[in-house]
C-alpha cells in the first residue's frame, strides 16, 4: 500500500524545482564613481620673479599641479613652501646657479620652464688696467657677476660702461676725473669696491704725440699734448720748445 506525500512538500518540490530549473542571473560590473576626476598632464606657464639672490622665493604658475608635482632646480629638489593646482613657491638655495625649474608630477613626462631664472650674485673686482692715465683714457674692469645694468663710480661720478660681459667692464674717465677707487653701482648703491684707487692724471696725450729732453737747464720740445699742473697749464697744438 503506497503512502501519499503531504500536500506542503509537493509544493516545496514543485516550488524548488522550478527555481533550480531557472538559469542565474549575471552578476553586474561595478559602476564607476561618477565623482571620480581623471588626472591631466601638468603645464607650466609662468615664474615670478624672473631674477634674484640666493633666498628669493619664486612662484611658478601652470595647471595641474597636484600633491604629487615636484620642483627641480640645478639637479636638486627644492622645497615646495605653497602648494597649489596652479601655483608652487619654491625658494633659491645659497649654491644655486642659473637655470630652469624642471616639473615632475607622477605618471606624466617631466616639463621645464622657457626661461632660466637667472641668479644675481654680488659683483666683484678683481683687478682693473691701467692703473692711471689722463680723461678720455678707457679703463678695464675685470671681475665676476656684472650685470648689464650696473654703473661704474668713480670718485663720486657715474660712468656709464661702453662694454659690459659678467667678467668685464670697460669706461672712460670723464673730464676732471679725481683719482679714487672703482666701483660696481647697482640700484643707485655701490656693491663692491676696488682694492686699490685709480691714479687720474690731467696729463692729455693726442695721438702720435712725441715728447724730446734733455737735463735740467737745456732746451726741451713737446709736439702735440697739453700738460695741466696745479698752478699752471700748458697747451702745446704745435711743437714748442723751451727751457726748464
Amino acid at each position: 500500500m503506497h503512502r501519499l506525500c503531504p500536500l506542503p512538500v509537493i509544493a516545496f518540490l514543485l516550488v524548488g524545482g522550478a527555481a533550480l530549473a531557472q538559469p542565474k542571473a549575471r552578476r553586474r560590473a561595478p559602476q564607476a564613481d561618477q565623482n571620480m576626476q581623471v588626472r591631466q598632464p601638468h603645464a607650466v606657464e609662468s615664474f615670478d620673479p624672473v631674477s634674484g639672490p640666493p633666498g628669493t622665493r619664486v612662484v611658478i604658475r601652470g595647471q595641474e599641479f597636484d600633491e604629487t608635482t615636484k620642483v627641480r632646480f640645478n639637479g636638486r629638489w627644492l622645497q615646495v613652501s605653497n602648494r597649489s593646482a596652479r601655483e608652487l613657491t619654491v625658494t633659491i638655495p645659497a649654491a644655486g646657479v642659473s637655470d630652469a625649474f624642471v616639473l615632475v608630477k607622477s605618471g606624466f613626462p617631466e616639463v621645464s620652464t622657457e626661461k632660466s631664472f637667472f641668479v644675481v650674485r654680488p659683483p666683484v673686482i678683481t683687478t682693473f688696467s691701467p692703473a692711471r692715465g689722463a680723461p678720455g683714457t678707457e679703463v678695464t674692469l675685470v671681475g665676476n657677476h656684472f650685470l648689464p645694468t650696473d654703473k661704474v663710480s668713480l670718485s663720486g661720478k657715474e660712468l656709464a660702461p661702453s662694454e659690459v660681459r659678467s667678467s668685464r667692464l670697460v669706461v672712460r674717465i670723464p673730464e676732471a676725473a679725481s683719482s679714487g677707487k672703482l666701483g660696481i653701482q647697482r640700484g643707485g648703491k655701490v656693491v663692491a669696491w676696488s682694492r686699490t684707487a685709480f691714479e687720474a692724471s690731467h696729463q692729455r696725450a693726442a695721438p702720435g704725440a712725441r715728447w724730446s729732453g734733455s737735463p735740467a737747464g737745456t732746451s726741451s720740445l713737446a709736439t702735440g699734448w697739453s700738460w695741466e699742473g696745479p698752478r699752471w697749464k700748458f697747451v702745446a697744438a704745435a711743437p714748442v720748445r723751451w727751457t726748464w
